[in-house]
């Protein structure tokens, strides 16, 4: 398969357009949710969705990579794509069993153990657990018809809001909103099998060929993914058993403003990675890449966390409704905090390229071992909030620890300068001055603020410049 610019070019349009319809489609359908249910309902969701979330990467071993290169090797051969589907399979019934099994010998309430056997459903057919319908992608990701997926992932939050609008009309409870949360990615999951089919002529066949050796490629990454996912929910089960699924519902409106951002950095490092890599092959000098990289990055993550810090308030009552007022301040420090989880992406995908990823695997556990024991020392005192502060005070930890690794191995990061300091000075000052003035006025304003500032004071000089037209296929003149 000849792989073209233009190709290329259309993927990454493709995955990132396509995220960002599904992230609006799926953050209007659980604002609705959120609103109907209360914060203590949606709380005990919230709870049982994280448990789930952090179950799933059990079964997931990190084989989507692995299978990703094999199959660009020889993308006819699926034999190793659907070992590794057989192996999810077993894994995911042990879970299924293992999970049951807790349940008989715990105190959850019944509704739990309900909410969370629907919700093991979403490891098979939902795409936002990147289970088993990630690693159906691979075929897509190889040809680079990624659009195929990302399609399916809006019809399927297209079919949550319709369920969740018709479950307002009649009468929503957390067990109706969960069959539905589940029940809704049945059609993509359906419909992505049929395109496998009809695209590529792949069917699924319950084979373990090269298990062994799948099992020991995986097992570094799966370690990674599994870490990642608890850094990623554990404060929030904490929260929800330190003190009530109240909090735990507050808490979840910060968490769903914030974690969705990391389409961002991702969306970036696709582009520019191939780049990367590339240069390093020909012994080329990436340094001012890397600083032109973590300024993009910075630049993005701190005006949306500063457009956001002054009317956060507003923003959340008018999408969730009063009852979840009391989120706004973990907001705030939660999308402070991706400034520097921004950061932290892109140096383990540099770490990567100089061959030292086993500091991926120390950072995680690093974040694991640092957000658990600060949430449980901040959450009794500060409820929500101090879960929201762990969490900043773990992700500047792993600023500092990646910081120290790239120095060490003389990968070039320091993209701070003057200009740098005085624009995030400039656009605190201004939109704190504009903050006054009414919520709709503002938020036309405050992007354009930033944009003006961003020019006048020229945050990115000129080479920077011509690159950003490079990436999106501008002629530089």
């Amino acid at each position: 398969m000849e792989i073209t610019s233009k190709k290329i070019t259309k993927n990454i349009i493709s995955l990132t357009s396509g995220q960002i319809l599904s992230i609006l489609l799926n953050f209007i359908a659980i604002a609705i949710a959120a609103r109907s249910l209360g914060p203590q309902q949606f709380g005990l969701f919230s709870n049982v969705l994280a448990i789930i979330a952090i179950i799933s990467k059990f079964a997931d071993i990190g084989f989507a990579p692995i299978v990703f290169r094999e199959l660009s090797k020889n993308e006819n051969d699926f034999s190793l794509l659907n070992s590794a589907l057989s192996i999810r399979i077993v894994l995911f019934l042990i879970t299924l069993v293992g999970l049951n099994i807790f349940y008989v010998f715990s105190a959850e309430s019944r509704i739990e153990i309900i909410i969370a056997n629907i919700l093991m459903l979403t490891i098979v057919v939902s795409a936002k657990m990147a289970n088993f319908r990630e690693l159906l992608s691979t075929p897509f990701k190889v040809h680079l018809k990624m659009h195929y997926p990302m399609i399916l992932l809006g019809i399927d939050n297209l079919f949550l809001l319709i369920g969740i609008y018709l479950l307002i009309i009649s009468k929503i409870t957390i067990v109706t909103f969960t069959i539905i949360y589940a029940l809704s990615n049945l059609p993509g999951f359906i419909f992505q099998l049929f395109f496998l089919y009809k695209k590529f002529g792949y069917k699924f066949k319950l084979i373990f060929s090269d298990w062994k050796w799948l099992i020991e490629q995986s097992i570094p990454i799966g370690g990674f993914v599994v870490l990642m996912a608890i850094f990623q929910q554990v404060d929030l089960i904490i929260l929800n058993y330190l003190n009530s699924s109240y909090d735990a519902g507050i808490y979840s409106i910060a968490l769903r403003l914030s974690m969705p951002l990391n389409i961002i950095p991702t969306s970036i490092v696709i582009t520019v990675f191939p780049i990367i890599v590339k240069k390093m092959s020909d012994r080329n000098d990436i340094s001012e890449i890397n600083k032109f990289v973590f300024k993009v990055l910075f630049f993005i993550s701190f005006a949306i966390s500063i457009i956001f810090y002054f009317k956060a308030s507003e923003y959340i009552v008018l999408a969730f409704g009063d009852s979840y007022f009391e989120s706004f301040l973990s907001s705030n420090i939660l999308l402070i905090s991706q400034i520097f989880l921004f950061f932290n992406f892109f140096a383990l995908d540099l770490l990567t390229a100089h061959d030292k990823q086993r500091n991926n695997f120390l950072y995680a556990t690093i974040l694991v071992i640092s957000n658990i024991t600060l949430a449980i020392f901040f959450i009794p005192a500060y409820n929500h909030n101090g879960a929201a502060v762990a969490k900043l005070i773990t992700t500047f930890a792993g600023f500092i620890f990646l910081s120290f690794i790239m120095k060490k191995n003389n990968i070039e990061f320091n993209f701070i300068n003057i200009r740098v300091i005085f624009w995030s000075l400039i656009s605190i000052l201004i939109l704190y001055g504009i903050s006054f003035w009414g919520l709709f006025i503002y938020t036309i304003l405050a992007p354009i603020v930033i944009l003006a500032i961003t020019i006048l004071i020229g945050f990115f000089n000129k080479t920077e410049i011509n690159f950003i037209k490079k990436i999106i296929g501008i002629k530089v003149s």
